[in-house]
C-alpha cells in the first residue's frame, strides 16, 4: 500500500507524470518513480513488465506490416531484436502506430555496418548484400507511408481513344501522377526482391485483365519483344513498376515538361530501335500519367 501523502494544493502534472512512466519502463534506470513508494513496489514492477512487453507485441506486429521483406529477410528473432532496440531509442508517441517506424532503415544500417567489422564479414558480396537490405527497407517505408494517399486523374484508355484520335496529339504534355519516385535497381537488387516477391506481391501494380493488349497506336504484332533487365523501379503510391532504361528516359523526359513529341525523339536518338508502345500501354493499363495537356492549357 502507497502510504505517500501528497500537498492536494499542488496539481498534478499529468503528462509529465506520464512520461516518466513511459521512459522508465521502456529505459530502465536505478530510481524509476516507483522506487521511492515504500509499498507495493513489486506489484508496480510486475504490471510494468506486462504493460512493456505488450507494447513490444505490439510494435513488433506493426512493424512486420510496414516491413514484411525486410524481416523475411532477418528472421523474426533478429527482426524482434532490431525494433525493440528502436523502441528504446524512440518509443512512440501516440497508440496509432501507422506512422511509427520509419528509423528503422537507419538502424539497420548501422547494425550491418557493424557487422561488416566483425571477423568473416569482409567479402564484398557480404557488404553488397547488407547495402541492399538497407535500401529495401527504405523502399518498404515508403511504399507503406503513401499507400493511403490519393492521387491526381489518371490518362485512361477511355481518354486515349479520344485523344489518340486528334491529328496534334504528340505535341500535348503529360506526366506521372503524384506521389512518384524512381528508385535505382541493380542486378543484386533485383534478384533481392525476386527472393522476396511473395511479400512484395501486393505492392506491384496488378495486371489489369480488362485493357487492351497493346496501344491504340500499334497492333499486337508491331511492338517488339525485349528481354532487357530493368533499371529502375517506378513507385507511384503504394504500387511498383520495373522500367527498362528507355522508359525511364521517356518518363523523366515527360516529368520535365517535354512534349510527348519531343520525348519519344530524345530516346530514339540514342536508341533508334526502340518503340514507346509498351510504356505507353502500361501507363494506360496502370493510370501512371496524368491526362494530355496541349501548350496553351498549361497555365
Amino acid at each position: 500500500m502507497n502510504t505517500r501523502t501528497r500537498d492536494a494544493s499542488q496539481p498534478r502534472d499529468w503528462a509529465r507524470s506520464q512520461r516518466a512512466w513511459m521512459d522508465a519502463l521502456l529505459k530502465p534506470s536505478p530510481t524509476p518513480p516507483w522506487a521511492s513508494w515504500q509499498g507495493g513496489v513489486r506489484h508496480v514492477e510486475a504490471a510494468g513488465a506486462i504493460y512493456i512487453n505488450n507494447v513490444r507485441a505490439n510494435v513488433i506486429s506493426a512493424l512486420s506490416l510496414s516491413y514484411p521483406a525486410v524481416r523475411q529477410a532477418l528472421g523474426p528473432q533478429r527482426f524482434a531484436s532490431l525494433v525493440v532496440e528502436g523502441l528504446h531509442r524512440a518509443p512512440p508517441t501516440c497508440g496509432d502506430l501507422s506512422g511509427y517506424g520509419g528509423w528503422l532503415p537507419q538502424l539497420l544500417s548501422e547494425h550491418l555496418k557493424r557487422e561488416r567489422l566483425e571477423p568473416g564479414c569482409t567479402a564484398p558480396s557480404q557488404r553488397s548484400d547488407a547495402d541492399d537490405l538497407v535500401w529495401l527497407a527504405r523502399l518498404e517505408w515508403a511504399l507503406d507511408q503513401v499507400r493511403s494517399q490519393d492521387s491526381e486523374p489518371a490518362w485512361t484508355w477511355a481518354d486515349a481513344t479520344r485523344d489518340l484520335a486528334q491529328p496534334d496529339w504528340m505535341a500535348a504534355h503529360t506526366r506521372l501522377r503524384q506521389p512518384w519516385r524512381f528508385w535505382p535497381l541493380t542486378d543484386t537488387r533485383a534478384t533481392l526482391l525476386t527472393r522476396l516477391a511473395a511479400h512484395l506481391q501486393a505492392e506491384w501494380l496488378p495486371t489489369d485483365a480488362s485493357a487492351p493488349t497493346c496501344s491504340p497506336t500499334c497492333s499486337a504484332t508491331d511492338a517488339p519483344l525485349t528481354n532487357a533487365a530493368p533499371v529502375a523501379l517506378l513507385q507511384q503510391g503504394g504500387r511498383l513498376l520495373p522500367v527498362q532504361a528507355e522508359e525511364l528516359a521517356w518518363l523523366q523526359a515527360l516529368n520535365a515538361d517535354s512534349s510527348i513529341e519531343s520525348a519519344t525523339q530524345q530516346v530514339l536518338a540514342s536508341h533508334p530501335t526502340w518503340r514507346p508502345d509498351t510504356i505507353v500501354q502500361l501507363c494506360l493499363s496502370h493510370g501512371l500519367l496524368c491526362p494530355l495537356r496541349h501548350a496553351e492549357s498549361q497555365r
